[in-house]
């Protein structure tokens, strides 16, 4: 997998579970949808992160306090989402009954200065030491139930449903599909990665064809809150 498939699947373990997140994929270049996208540009995001919100691997130790945000009125993602998770993550592909690897995973999701604009970090923990991804998620005001998360300039839009935080996107060679669905002090996050060759074509006649896809793998990790704040390692209860 290429340098730029890595940077812009950071939410995914690439640098210890590339071969099996990625198997069977290609790089595929589509110029019809290339030039119909409407990529984000520094016009359209909205709102705009600031650049001393996004952290660095160094500052996501020393996040700030949630005292800042309780006069807030509560965002119906960031109220669900907001302290301290662990947990792990399996990674599944089809035909194996057993993960094919399984990281410890943390998530800190905390207030920065603001209004509307959480730190989302997640580190993983794997033998050779921790991964620490920092990233930062803002709500559009523009459009309720909208979110943009952002690393170091990196957009990715997600679209909050019930209980359910939904997100699509491709790099190349791969599309990813991805879930976090949080209820109580539970935290379940899946991200699926399938091709974006059709592993079938139905050709049902007047150019009307249905694709199916190949699914290479599920990333999913099962999390359990521990505290309200970094450092608050008090244990709850559903």
């Amino acid at each position: 997998m290429s340098a730029v498939s890595r940077t812009l699947v950071p939410i995914l373990l690439v640098p210890l579970l590339a071969p099996a997140l990625f198997a069977g994929c290609a790089p595929v270049e589509d110029p019809a949808q290339s030039a119909s996208a409407q990529p984000l540009t520094a016009s359209s995001r909205t709102p705009l992160v600031s650049p001393h919100a996004v952290l660095t691997a160094g500052d996501a130790l020393a996040l700030p306090s949630l005292a800042t945000s309780r006069s807030r009125p509560a965002d119906p993602l960031f109220a669900r989402a907001q302290g301290r998770w662990v947990g792990a993550c399996d990674i599944i592909i089809p035909g194996r009954a057993e993960p094919v690897a399984s990281v410890e995973m943390e998530r800190i999701t905390e207030p920065t200065d603001t209004p509307g604009t959480y730190t989302w970090t997640i580190i993983y923990r794997t033998p050779d030491g921790e991964q620490v991804r920092p990233y930062v998620m803002s709500a559009d005001p523009a459009r309720p139930g909208r979110y943009l998360l952002d690393e170091g300039g990196l957009i990715l839009t997600n679209y909050l449903i019930g209980d359910v935080l939904y997100s699509d996107f491709d790099v190349p060679g791969a599309r990813l599909l991805s879930r976090d669905d949080i209820r109580g002090n539970r935290y379940q996050f899946e991200i699926q990665v399938s091709g974006t060759n059709p592993e079938l074509v139905n050709d049902l006649g007047g150019g009307f064809l249905v694709n199916a896809y190949r699914m290479n793998s599920i990333q999913r990790c099962s999390l359990r809150r521990v505290g309200h704040g970094h450092g608050h390692d008090h244990d709850h209860d559903d």
